[in-house]
């Protein structure tokens, strides 16, 4: 299953590929639906996080408002939110959609592809 990167943002491209084992200790939390991590990789790292049996997304963790600053987005006490702690914008977990906040733009996001049988999450662009 696909999550297709967002263009509205003014985040850089970067590559990434990147294989996430979730069998590690490091990303097991993963292998339940509603958990995420934080990875290295991105522009600012990337927030991971399991939507359903199949699907992940996986979200810069760059905030789109003053893209020079490289202000990181994290996840709330909810679970539901990633929040800008510097201009308070947030977005969706779910994927990393606008919601509120002066950015007025979407998270940047990378392509996921889960292979269930070897538990292995695929990231890349």
């Amino acid at each position: 299953m696909f999550t297709f990167c967002k263009k509205d943002n003014n985040i850089p491209d970067v590559s990434v590929n990147i294989a996430l084992h979730l069998t590690d200790p490091d990303f097991i939390t993963l292998q339940t639906i509603g958990n995420y991590v934080y990875i290295n990789g991105g522009v600012c790292g990337i927030v991971v996080y399991r939507k359903n049996n199949e699907e992940f997304s996986a979200i810069d963790q760059c905030c789109p408002y003053k893209i020079e600053k490289k202000y990181k987005v994290w996840v709330d006490s909810t679970n539901i939110y990633l929040i800008c702690e510097h201009c308070n914008s947030s977005y969706s977990i779910y994927d990393g959609s606008y919601i509120s906040g002066p950015s007025k733009k979407s998270l940047k996001t990378y392509k996921t592809t889960f292979d269930q049988h070897d538990m292995i999450l695929y990231i890349h662009n």
